[in-house]
């Protein structure tokens, strides 16, 4: 059988990207009171974004059913395997939601979910990775194998204008001390086995810029490199070009996306992150 790969939307992968892999992206729900909006489908990011900055309602969002799963699964080819990749348990009860249809379908192949250990595109590499592998022909073990392989390689950093939107998403970790802090600090922060952790507090937006290169660099030789932002795609541009001219990857190669309402619900205008693959065999 071939092997299909299943994600979620937490993974801020570009929708050119998900077409051309043929990555079955299941979206989370973003609620701005009663009010439920698919991302990606109800609502695109610029839309989200303008909403999150204007709202007096603040948002949320809720997990994905193990129903949405079933019916995701349900629509991938009946004669192709499946490994359904998602956002660390500790962040989201979504995978929970995935191995629940998982174990429930009643399809004659095999469903394997594999926890991504981070989120946004620490998890997108993982999961492009894992998706050109499938389309190479290998079977589900390798696959999986691979899933797993590369999201021990899997790094994420990033810096926020404010820690309101983690702490109000339940997604602060252990960054909380940093509440009550002075307002001008730029928080750096990593997801390290799914869990939020705070690295530095720097005083400018250039200080955290220099701070995330630098990350990325000790993590070098790269395999893979991204950088992604909420609201400021300028700020990533010039990151970008500043990690091209430090020789981590070549600019053509450093992808930058955008941060979608999943994750831009809980972190906010402003912010900026690095995402790497370490090189290994």
């Amino acid at each position: 059988m071939t092997v299909r790969v299943v994600t979620d939307s937490s993974t801020d992968l570009p929708r050119s990207l998900v077409e051309a892999l043929g990555v079955t992206v299941v979206p989370l729900t973003v609620n701005f009171g009663a009010e439920r909006l698919r991302d990606g489908v109800d609502i695109d990011h610029e839309t989200f974004y303008q909403r999150l900055e204007s709202s007096e309602v603040f948002p949320n969002t809720s997990q994905i059913t193990p129903a949405e799963f079933s019916e995701a699964y349900s629509s991938v080819d009946p004669g192709s395997d499946i490994v359904s990749i998602h956002a660390a348990a500790e962040l989201s009860g979504t995978i929970n939601s995935a191995r629940q249809a998982a174990r429930a379908s009643d399809v004659a192949r095999r469903i394997e979910v594999v926890d991504g250990r981070s989120t946004s595109m620490a998890l997108g590499h993982v999961v492009m990775r894992a998706a050109r592998l499938a389309a190479s022909g290998a079977p589900l073990e390798a696959v999986v194998d691979e899933a797993n392989r590369q999201t021990a390689r899997a790094a994420v950093w990033f810096t926020v204008d404010t820690l309101e939107f983690l702490a109000r998403g339940g997604r602060i970790g252990r960054a909380k001390h940093l509440l009550g802090t002075m307002l001008r600090i730029k928080p750096l922060l990593t997801v390290r086995n799914g869990v939020v952790e705070p690295i530095a507090q720097l005083r400018t937006r250039a200080q955290a810029a220099d701070a995330l290169a630098r990350l990325a660099e000790e993590r070098r030789p790269l395999a893979a490199l991204s950088v992604a932002y909420s609201t400021e795609e300028q700020a990533a541009e010039t990151l970008a070009d500043r990690l091209a001219e430090r020789g981590l990857l070549p600019r053509g190669e450093i992808l930058i996306t955008r941060l979608g309402p999943a994750i831009g619900t809980h972190v906010g205008p402003g912010c900026l992150s690095v995402a790497v693959l370490k090189a290994g065999d």
